[in-house]
């Protein structure tokens, strides 16, 4: 049952079946190793009620409950790399572009320079 719950995630149903399982197997028999099983439900799956119930407890609970708390929210589509990637794509080349504006209409009109107007075309 050890091995079974290393191979699932944390926060899992069947992970805290399996440590759940496992402990109240060697609970009996052998409390010092039940131990490692009943943290490793504790540690691992915080957003479970069983977790909640055994750490209320201090051992295991007398029925498993598949009941999960918490359920995570998706990640925001907004991270620190999308912002990047926004910024790189778009905002640098407007005010590369504003800036080239800027520069254009600083220089003006050298002397010397033919005017085209309507009247000399």
């Amino acid at each position: 049952m050890k091995q079974c719950a290393a191979l699932l995630p944390d926060n899992d149903v069947l992970m805290a079946k399996a440590l759940y399982l496992g402990g109240t197997i060697l609970k009996a028999r052998y409390p010092e190793e039940a131990d490692y099983f009943y943290k490793s439900l504790v540690r691992r799956n915080p957003n479970l009620l069983i977790a909640r119930q055994a750490d209320q407890l201090r051992w295991f609970p007398k029925q498993f409950t598949d009941v999960v708390l918490y359920t995570p929210l998706p990640k925001t589509f907004l991270r620190k790399r999308t912002l990047a990637l926004l910024l790189g794509l778009f905002l640098l080349p407007m005010l590369a572009a504003g800036a080239w504006v800027v520069l254009k209409k600083k220089a003006g009109n050298p002397e010397g320079a033919a005017k085209f107007t309507k009247e000399k075309l």
